[in-house]
Formats: structure tokens, sequence, C-alpha cells
């Protein structure tokens, strides 16, 4: 969880730097992530009973969900497709 939190901190800067296609990879790779092992994760955790481990697994998922909109929204702004200025 801690890579996945790091690649996402990375990521943003990179967007904020303008290096906005690394940055939105890193992004899509954090949503893919969070969602993918959050739902694999809650089907172990239903499996085995555990309520309160299946719970933090949906809030897994939804963060997956978030940054993989944010990636799609990065991916669909105007400023994505133009080189970032130059000083």
């Amino acid at each position: 969880m801690f890579l996945l939190a790091s690649m996402g901190f990375i990521g943003g800067y990179l967007l904020i730097r303008g290096k906005v296609e690394v940055g939105i990879t890193l992004m899509v790779l954090v949503g893919l992530g969070c969602f993918g092992g959050g739902m694999v994760a809650m089907a172990l955790a239903v499996m085995g009973h555990a309520a309160g481990l299946a719970i933090m697994c949906i809030a897994t998922v939804i963060v997956g969900v978030v940054m993989l909109g944010l990636a799609a929204r990065q991916l669909w702004l105007p400023t994505a497709h133009m080189h970032p200025p130059r000083r």
C-alpha cells in the first residue's frame, strides 16, 4: 500500500512539473493496482468472514476508482496535449 501511495505522490509531482505522460501513466498504474488489489483482498476477506478487512478493501477499491477518474480527467484536459511553456 505504501508503494502505491508513493507512486501516486510521484505521479502527481510529475504532473505539476510538466511531465504529463509519465504522471498520467503512474496515476493509471496506481488506480489499477488499488482497484485490482482491493477486489482480490475483498474476495479473500469475504471468504474468510473478516468483515473489518472487507470494509478496508472497499475503501481501497474506491481510491482506485478515484485515481482512474483523475487520470481520465487529465487526459481530457486540453493542457495534456500541449508542451509546457518555455522559460
